[in-house]
């Protein structure tokens, strides 16, 4: 039990890290910054498990500096083979606990618009 409610306020971590981890663009004139933020919970949940296997390597490749710490302090795995990750994955994903809390994040999260706004306004 002890160890869902810590992989929860991961969990938790890893959203708010997402709002960090967003791609800015600037117009040509230097007054206007887009910021576009990556949602990695959705790209993750968003998977079928029958194809979170061969998904992997697209998460890896669009989450270059996230996907290694998500392993290794979210899922708990030093193994970097690709069984072992994706073993870890799929239980990740298939945990009752962490896919209430998902959905729970997209009921209240559904769009990150009004937050990407924000963020480029303060920049």
């Amino acid at each position: 039990m002890k160890r869902t409610v810590i992989r929860v306020l991961y969990l938790g971590l890893m959203i708010a890290f997402i709002f960090f981890t967003g791609c800015m663009h600037q117009s040509q004139n230097g007054t206007h910054v887009k910021l576009i933020i990556d949602r990695f919970e959705e790209d993750l949940f968003g998977i079928s498990v029958y194809h979170l296997k061969d998904s992997i390597g697209i998460l890896q490749q669009k989450y270059p500096d996230f996907f290694p710490l998500f392993t290794a302090e979210v899922l708990e795995i030093t193994d970097t083979s690709k069984e072992i990750i994706t073993e870890g994955v799929i239980s990740f994903t298939t945990d009752f606990t962490i896919y209430r809390v998902s959905n729970h994040v997209r009921e209240i999260f559904p769009s990150l618009e009004g937050y990407e706004t924000g963020l480029a306004e303060a920049f």
